[in-house]
């Protein structure tokens, strides 16, 4: 893999037809944890990656902060796709870091990952301070209902968030009432099942 990377690499650099590729679709390629990491160190100085979608590719928390070091760096990545891996509240904790910098994502997914509670809080804190992203997923991570509120309370002071995504995380009926009240504008649409 690190060979296939470097490839990669020399090819961005070389030839001009590749240097404005804008997205990398690696969903489903079990790219594994060398693969993140190299691509990570690519993408920490690439200026035309906008799009970037590793589903599915068995990423963990250390994939994670590879990712995170991404956004710290990174100015031209907008779309982050990386529901369906194995990501828990270390993880999260490293992207939520990165977030609280990051101005450039637009668009977050983590759904069926691990995010408990913990990890719910770390995104709420981030959310409370971002200004890029608009639309994030965080469908299928089991942070129940406190987790929920983490992450409600950042609307208090987020005006650029729009779209969210909270169904699946052990949320009640009689809760998502209260929520819906707290979620309010500029939230237009969230989706709690």
């Amino acid at each position: 893999m690190q060979n296939v990377c470097r490839r990669f690499n020399q090819i961005l650099k070389t030839y001009p037809r590749y240097q404005t590729i804008t997205a990398l679709n690696f969903a489903y390629v079990g790219i594994g944890m060398k693969g993140v990491h190299h691509l990570a160190h690519i993408l920490k100085t690439n200026t035309t990656i906008a799009s970037l979608n590793l589903q599915s590719n068995d990423i963990d928390d250390r994939g994670a902060q590879y990712l995170a070091d991404v956004l710290v760096t990174n100015t031209t990545l907008t779309v982050l796709d990386l529901g369906f891996n194995d990501i828990g509240d270390e993880g999260v904790q490293h992207l939520a870091e990165a977030l609280t910098t990051n101005t450039t994502l637009t668009m977050l997914n983590l759904r069926y990952n691990r995010i408990r509670v913990k990890g719910a809080q770390y995104l709420g804190c981030a959310f409370e301070i971002n200004t890029g992203l608009n639309t994030v997923d965080l469908t299928h991570n089991r942070f129940g209902v406190q987790g929920a509120k983490y992450i409600v309370d950042a609307f208090e002071t987020n005006t650029t968030l729009t779209s969210l995504e909270l169904g699946q995380n052990g949320i009640r009926e009689e809760d998502i009432e209260c929520f819906r009240s707290a979620a309010g504008a500029p939230l237009r649409m969230v989706r709690w099942h």
